[in-house]
């Protein structure tokens, strides 16, 4: 089930776990992104559903579903912060670090100011506090990861495991998980090992947790001034997830519906290629080939790498909205469209973008070309029997004798059912991270479409 917490009523983050799950175990989850949460802390309460929960050990032992946790809830944990008695000397500055840092996903502005002054310069007279050295500080680490369930942190580096094929991935996650990521990239079949390296570094993480409570240790200090980083860009993200929720929305791109020879086809209008470009298969679709001039062979570079041109049409007829111009064409054999409208043909006819109305604009004449929106770009596609580039929740599921048999393995080997993993492939397109999201989640099965909705206008 999905459960949502909120540390202190400042940002939000979701849990996949069982109603099982002990409140032990689904604190230490918690507080592999929140450190501050500690479930020896007495002086945090958790409420479910307008109940109030005191965290002791009588609570901690309890299920989820026993403290009235259902799918889809909302957990509310907050610091009960204790009276102080008058004249009473405040905790010392290190104290308050050790505090702070650990709010690394939690953080108000509150948080962030209190992490900032937490950041002490040591001084020539300033004596190193009495903390976990060598040996206790080791132990303090092995605690803190042992009270995670063994079957949650597999279930943490199962994900992480397939999501390590993508570069990306490794990108993302190699400051947080070094060892993991080295690992994986030393031997990308041996989950064993990738999974004792996840939880190396999750003791790694605690130990240099300890480091920050002392003003005078370099790495401890650097791990704050890093948990600042991370705290402010989840306000950066906070605030733009406020401010303009449709920045993450993935933008369709501009796609025309064009003729070539009098054969139907549709075009991807982009204004940062410099060149008009055709794949060697639609060139021989349309009858081209015996005009491709092979002499004009070339190398063309762009943001997505080298592309090696076979050679150039020199003049093709591209007929839009009944106008009929002239465009030449470099032929590519391998390329993510078919047609490719760039700078050079735009700018020959004098070519006006307007995504105000939605159009392209050619000439002097006004001719306006409407571009088409997500649904009607992906009919038309099927329509005309061409490839539609669209994610994979847009496209309809493969045909199981289509799915990768290398992939249900590697699935299986991870302990997915082999039925549920051929039916995860199919729909992610043989995508195995996202197939392996689709399992995580237990709703392997594709979502039913509204057929009676109406199409989205062109804006």
């Amino acid at each position: 089930m999905l459960v949502t917490f909120t540390i202190d009523n400042e940002n939000f983050s979701t849990l996949d776990v069982s109603q099982d799950l002990e409140v032990e175990n689904f604190l230490a989850l918690v507080a592999m992104e929140n450190p501050s949460v500690s479930t020896s802390d007495s002086t945090f309460v958790m409420i479910v559903n307008g109940r109030q929960w005191k965290i002791d050990g009588d609570v901690l032992k309890m299920k989820l579903y026993e403290i009235g946790v259902e799918n889809n809830d909302m957990i509310a944990i907050l610091k009960v912060q204790p009276r102080q008695a008058p004249g009473s000397s405040r905790s010392s500055m290190g104290g308050a670090a050790a505090s702070q840092a650990g709010s690394s996903s939690g953080g108000g502005r509150g948080n962030l100011s209190d992490l900032i002054r937490s950041i002490q310069v040591p001084t020539k007279s300033s004596k190193p506090q009495q903390r976990p050295q060598g040996q206790g500080m080791q132990a303090y680490a092995d605690t803190m990861v042992k009270r995670i369930n063994p079957e949650q942190q597999h279930q943490i580096s199962r994900n992480l495991f397939i999501q390590m094929s993508s570069p990306l991935a490794q990108l993302r996650f190699k400051d947080e998980y070094p060892s993991a990521v080295a690992s994986y990239l030393k031997e990308p079949t041996n989950y064993e090992a990738f999974h004792g390296a996840m939880i190396n570094d999750q003791k790694d993480f605690y130990r240099r947790l300890a480091l920050t409570a002392d003003p005078t240790s370099i790495e401890g200090q650097k791990m704050i001034a890093d948990l600042i980083k991370r705290e402010a860009h989840k306000e950066q993200l906070q605030k733009a997830m406020t401010e303009m929720p449709e920045a993450f929305i993935r933008s369709h791109m501009l796609y025309v519906k064009l003729k070539i020879n009098g054969v139907e086809t549709i075009g991807f209008v982009d204004s940062g290629a410099q060149v008009t470009t055709i794949s060697a298969a639609h060139a021989e679709k349309f009858n081209l080939s015996s005009k491709i001039d092979k002499s004009f062979a070339t190398i063309l570079r762009g943001v997505g790498g080298e592309q090696y041109s076979e050679g150039r049409i020199h003049s093709a007829d591209i007929e839009v909205s009944g106008h009929v111009f002239p465009a030449p064409l470099n032929v590519l054999q391998r390329f993510g469209e078919d047609i490719l409208i760039g700078l050079d043909t735009l700018r020959r006819h004098g070519a006006c973008i307007d995504l105000g109305k939605n159009v392209l604009r050619l000439g002097t004449q006004g001719i306006e070309v409407p571009f088409l929106n997500e649904r009607q770009y992906v009919d038309e596609c099927k329509r005309l029997g061409v490839h539609a580039n669209v994610a994979p929740d847009d496209k309809e599921p493969l045909p199981e004798s289509e799915v990768s048999n290398e992939k249900v393995a590697e699935l299986v080997n991870l302990g997915f059912d082999a039925h549920s993993a051929v039916k995860a492939l199919a729909i992610s397109q043989n995508d195995i991270v996202y197939a392996c999201d689709l399992l995580q989640s237990d709703d392997p099965a594709p979502k039913e479409k509204d057929d009676t909705s109406e199409p989205m206008d062109d804006q």
